[in-house]
């Protein structure tokens, strides 16, 4: 008699929790599993085996039937997309509904496919794009070009928190780029889902920085990251009409906050830097830094056009009134080089670089509230507002900050504000990023002001 042919089971061995209590295969193509997006059990879909590093998790995208309205057969459609992540405390997958209208002109996304690693097609949709667009907006001179679009993703294989940061951006990038309002809101989603990875995992990461010049390159860029992902998940947030995540909710609308905010992560940035200088002078980023160096060394020997050079003459008359506090000579040097850099063009965006070219006395003047440190950062605004026009996540910044340092200087009670210099200032700024002249404001001839 033959010997009976071994049928195999269909339980799984390294299956999720769920399917093996139910003593049923499981795809392993999750968190959650195809079996338990079936039963609607994905909140408690786990991998007991899995590793719960906060490092390797990534979000899947699962994408649900379209849901239409059964109150009238006119109503817009919508789509139910669940955004599940694990904690890595708990090892539960959390998951999000969140519902958004289909335009009924355009195709739904191509739905992304969970894995246990990541998402595979949405990740690779995203790196492509880092590698041929969304890296621009960071890029100042041409010598950045190979450090971001190969030394970064080649770094974020070993470093996640770098590789999460680049998909967040490109992610960000992609949601104001798409023509599918559906689109859009499931790139945002995803965004800010891989911020969140990031940040956990760059925390985790800082107090090891000294350990090795790779990681240190690593913490570095991956703060660049953050220094556009600050302000663009909050604008993307709002072009989107959808809700700001927490951290963003406590910045409020005070734009002086955030520039302070910005202006911390820039110092930030060089302490990470200056933690082995000679290691980070020697990585893939070195190159830039050296020919940045000598572009700067350049701009000082350059002359300001007519109406910058009247414009710092006004602001060191200004200043001298004042004593002419070491802090703040400081910062007019600063600015001054931004104002030659923007009209010569060789290192693109370098007015972002002004509070560590103004240094950390200068910035603890604006924490403090000086109105003359601020009516100096008033007139870096016109610099960042020029920033804004040609770097997506920078939009409105400067004109903003502008808007709001010229009311409140308007009203200082500073001795300086009695100078005719102070409001000629006040009108050159607000007229420089597009709003209203001063005398159109306040119906008072310019000369009157300082009576």
């Amino acid at each position: 008699m033959p010997p009976k042919k071994r049928i195999s089971h269909a339980k799984s061995r390294s299956g999720c929790a769920n399917c093996k209590k139910r003593h049923v295969k499981c795809d392993e193509q999750g968190p959650p599993c195809a079996n338990c997006i079936a039963r609607e059990s994905a909140a408690t879909c786990t991998f007991p085996s899995r590793s719960s590093d906060p490092s390797t998790q990534s979000l899947a995208v699962i994408r649900q039937s379209p849901i239409t309205s059964s109150s009238s057969s006119s109503a817009t459609p919508s789509e139910t997309r669940q955004y599940y992540q694990v904690d890595p405390q708990t090892n539960a997958t959390l998951h999000l509904t969140h519902q958004v209208p289909i335009s009924p002109s355009l195709d739904p996304p191509t739905p992304f496919d969970a894995s246990p690693i990541s998402n595979r097609l949405l990740e690779l949709e995203l790196l492509h794009r880092w590698t041929t667009t969304s890296y621009e907006s960071l890029c100042s001179i041409p010598e950045d070009i190979p450090t971001l679009t190969l030394g970064i993703p080649r770094l974020g294989l070993r470093y996640p928190f770098l590789l999460h940061g680049v998909l967040a951006m490109a992610a960000l990038e992609s949601s104001i780029t798409t023509p599918s309002h559906t689109a859009a809101r499931t790139y945002l989603h995803a965004s800010i889902l891989y911020y969140d990875l990031a940040s956990r995992s760059f925390r985790a990461h800082l107090p090891r920085l000294t350990t090795s010049s790779e990681l240190q390159y690593s913490l570095y860029m991956f703060s660049a990251l953050i220094m556009a992902l600050t302000p663009g998940i909050p604008l993307c947030c709002r072009v989107q009409g959808g809700s700001l995540p927490s951290w963003a909710q406590d910045q409020g609308d005070d734009i002086l906050a955030k520039v302070v905010q910005l202006f911390e992560m820039q110092m930030g940035m060089i302490q990470v830097a200056l933690a082995d200088l000679p290691g980070f002078m020697s990585s893939d980023y070195g190159p830039a830094m050296v020919r940045a160096s000598g572009i700067l060394q350049e701009t000082m020997r350059f002359p300001l056009d007519d109406d910058r050079q009247r414009v710092m003459v006004r602001l060191a008359e200004i200043v001298r009134k004042n004593g002419e506090p070491e802090a703040l000579c400081k910062a007019l040097i600063a600015l001054r080089v931004c104002f030659i850099e923007e009209k010569r063009g060789l290192i693109r965006g370098l007015s972002l670089a002004f509070p560590v070219m103004a240094e950390r006395p200068y910035i603890d003047e604006i924490k403090r509230g000086d109105h003359i440190a601020l009516y100096i950062l008033m007139h870096w605004g016109v610099l960042l507002d020029a920033v804004g026009k040609y770097t997506w996540w920078a939009t409105s910044l400067g004109r903003t900050l502008v808007d709001d340092l010229s009311e409140k200087m308007m009203l200082s009670s500073a001795p300086e504000a009695t100078m005719l210099e102070w409001w000629e200032g006040i009108a050159w700024v607000r007229s420089q990023v597009g709003l209203d002249d001063l005398q159109a404001d306040t119906g008072i001839p310019l000369e009157d002001l300082s009576l």
